[in-house]
């Protein structure tokens, strides 16, 4: 596994996640939490990488799986948003 390419995705998502667009538009504190446990979760990775911690380490397994979880928590956000907004697209005025 290449880190370096996996924290520079990371990187461009959490960059992504901080923008005011998004921000702006979230309603529900759980995504709010959510992107605070990835910054945190995405530090310690690179933290991690700087410290030369083997790929195949526990903790570094560990901090992978937290990740995977964390951003399947962000898009299950991102899916009710986006059936909210077809719901929305849908209705239409009475004639």
């Amino acid at each position: 596994m290449d880190i370096e390419a996996l924290i520079k995705n990371l990187q461009a998502l959490s960059d992504t996640l901080k923008s005011t667009a998004i921000r702006e538009g979230e309603s529900l504190n759980d995504f709010k939490m959510s992107v605070e446990r990835f910054e945190a979760v995405f530090s310690d990775l690179i933290g991690m990488s700087k410290s030369n911690l083997e790929i195949s380490s526990p903790e570094t397994k560990n901090t992978l799986k937290e990740l995977s979880e964390i951003l399947t928590e962000i898009g299950n956000y991102s899916n009710r948003q986006i059936d909210i907004l077809q719901f929305v697209s849908e209705i239409e005025p009475k004639k």
